[in-house]
């Protein structure tokens, strides 16, 4: 892959920052795609001709992109480090970091959550057309399908919520909901170990017909139902974690455990 860094005629600073430089430079290549998932990086052996440094200084910016999660090491091999493309869990875990950093809770994690939903559904059902419809109908198919797994219906559920923001089409407000659902799925590991089956079947079949629901008033273009729906839907969503958070002390930290 040393075509990559062909033709890139921008001049490495000098030392001390001459290691960010070269990670930064790999890093480009990265997230503008010409390095994909997968692909390798030339060997040491080139990048040190490659870039006119010694070896310590390559294998600091190599350990700068392992440490960011932006490539997995390959040692003995003859190829270089393998691509990892940046994803939604790279930046959810670092996100993490700081909410933990900050003593953060899930109630607050919860309730970011009510705030940015319930637009997105009053959005979709005010723009809901066919393929809307369809694209939700082929949902809530898969999830009716697993209503008697709780692993894989929480996991089904929570995909339902993020194809509303697909359906939006805004990326940012969709990796925002992803990060959010990687913390809560943990969360919700740990509530369904604390939740007997009966109780927990029972909550999951009530989550699908509240989804159903919603189909409904976006079939008719409904956006205010569909928004005061969805907000109290995501509040008994909250109220389930305040039951097993009643002091308010499981904060983010203790997801990831």
């Amino acid at each position: 892959m040393t075509e990559a860094f062909r033709g890139d005629s921008e001049a490495i600073v000098p030392a001390p920052r001459l290691t960010d430089r070269i990670a930064q430079r790999i890093r480009r290549q990265i997230v503008s795609g010409k390095l994909r998932e997968g692909d390798h990086l030339p060997p040491e052996s080139e990048l040190i001709n490659l870039f006119k440094v010694s070896r310590p200084t390559v294998r600091e910016a190599l350990r700068v992109l392992e440490s960011e999660l932006l490539i997995t090491p390959r040692r003995g091999a003859r190829t270089g480090a393998e691509v990892r493309a940046p994803s939604t869990e790279l930046s959810a875990r670092y996100n993490s970091l700081v909410l933990q950093y900050r003593g953060v809770t899930l109630a607050d994690v919860s309730m970011a959550r009510n705030i940015i939903e319930p637009p997105i559904a009053a959005d979709v059902a005010r723009n809901g057309n066919a393929d809307t419809c369809e694209r939700l109908e082929s949902m809530l198919a898969v999830e009716a399908q697993a209503l008697d797994e709780p692993e894989l219906a929480t996991q089904v559920t929570n995909d339902f919520h993020l194809e509303l923001a697909r359906i939006l089409g805004s990326e940012t407000l969709l990796l925002t909901l992803e990060q959010y659902y990687w913390l809560i799925d943990k969360q919700g590991k740990k509530i369904e170990m604390a939740t007997d089956a009966a109780r927990y079947s029972k909550r999951i079949r009530r989550v699908h017909r509240e989804h159903i629901k919603l189909l409904e008033f976006i079939r008719v273009r409904d956006a205010d139902s569909a928004e005061k729906h969805w907000r109290r839907h995501m509040q008994e969503v909250s109220d389930v974690i305040t039951h097993h958070d009643s002091d308010g002390s499981m904060n983010v930290i203790d997801l990831l455990e």
